[in-house]
C-alpha cells in the first residue's frame, strides 16, 4: 500500500478536552463532537472542545456504535442489548425513544453494526444469517436483504463499522477490508484496508488511524495521502482546522498552523 503524505503541518497542542476514556466518537455537519464514554454518557463538544450538552441513559448499557453525521438525528447502537436509541441535536431522546427501541428478533436475529440510511431507515449486519439488511423503522420490517455468504468467507469475517455516505455504503471488515455497497445494498467491490475497527468520512474521503498516523482514501480516485499524529490514536475526528484524538485514556484538541 503506497500512502501520499500531503501534509507538511504538525499538528499543534491546543487543549485537553477529555479527562476520561471514550468508547465511540463522532461528528455532525456542524462540526460538533460527539462522544460515548465506559458508562453510557453522550455528550456533545463545540469545535473547540467545550461542552454543550449531555445525555445520560436510563439503562446503562456498552455503546457500540455512535452516529452523528445527520445532525438532526444521533444513533446510539448498544449491540450486547440489542437496542438502540436516536437523540436529537440536544441529545433529547427524540419522539418514541424515551426508553430504548428493542430491534426485532423476527426480522434481526443479531444486528452486529447498524448506521443511519439517507432515508432515516437503518443499515444493519446481521451475524445470524450472514446479511446486509435495510430496516424499516416505522413498519419494523426489513426492506433490503442481501445475503453476504458469496462475498465473504463466514468462518473469517470481523465485521466492525458500517457507514452510508455519498449514495454508497461502505462496510469494515477487518480481515478482508472495506467493502463497498451501492444504496440498495448490491456489493461493488472491496477496499483493500484490513484491520480497520472505525473509519470516517470528509469530502470525497474516508479517514482512519493506525496507531501515530491517520491515513486518508478518496472514494473515487483511490488516491491516498497521510498526516503523522503527535500521539497514538484510538479514535481521530478533523473538525475544520481542528483535530481532536482520542487514545485510551483522554482526549485532546490539536490545530493545524
Amino acid at each position: 500500500m503506497i500512502i501520499i503524505t500531503c501534509f507538511s503541518q504538525t499538528p499543534v497542542l491546543v487543549r485537553q478536552i477529555s479527562s476520561i476514556p471514550v468508547v465511540a466518537v463522532s461528528v455532525d455537519k456542524y462540526d460538533r463532537i460527539i462522544t460515548a464514554d465506559e458508562k453510557g454518557n453522550i455528550t456533545a463538544y463545540d469545535t473547540l472542545g467545550n461542552a454543550l450538552y449531555s445525555y445520560s441513559p436510563a439503562v446503562v448499557g456498552d455503546v457500540s456504535m455512535l452516529e452523528a453525521w445527520r445532525s438532526m438525528q444521533i444513533l446510539v447502537f448498544y449491540r450486547d442489548l440489542q437496542q438502540y436509541v436516536q437523540l436529537d441535536r440536544f441529545l433529547t431522546p427524540l419522539p418514541g425513544y424515551n426508553q430504548p427501541a428493542r430491534l426485532q428478533t423476527e426480522e434481526i436475529g443479531f444486528g452486529r453494526v447498524m448506521t443511519l440510511a439517507y432515508d432515516d431507515q437503518l443499515w444493519i449486519f446481521d451475524d445470524t444469517d450472514f446479511s446486509l439488511k435495510k430496516y424499516d423503522l416505522q413498519r419494523q420490517k426489513v426492506e433490503i436483504n442481501s445475503p453476504l455468504n458469496l462475498i465473504l468467507k463466514t468462518q473469517d469475517y470481523q465485521i466492525t463499522w458500517i457507514r452510508e455516505y455519498q449514495n454508497q455504503l461502505f462496510m469494515a471488515d477487518r480481515n478482508s477490508g472495506i467493502l463497498v455497497f451501492d444504496n440498495l445494498g448490491n456489493y461493488r467491490k472491496v477496499l483493500p484496508f484490513k484491520g480497520l475497527t472505525y473509519f470516517q468520512c470528509l469530502g470525497e474521503e474516508i479517514y482512519f488511524t493506525d496507531k501515530e498516523t491517520l491515513y486518508f482514501l478518496n472514494i473515487y480516485s483511490h488516491s491516498q495521502r497521510s498526516i503523522k499524529l503527535p500521539v497514538a490514536a484510538k479514535f481521530a475526528i478533523l473538525v475544520g482546522r481542528y483535530l481532536a484524538i482520542y487514545t485510551d485514556k483522554a482526549g485532546f484538541l490539536y490545530s493545524f498552523k
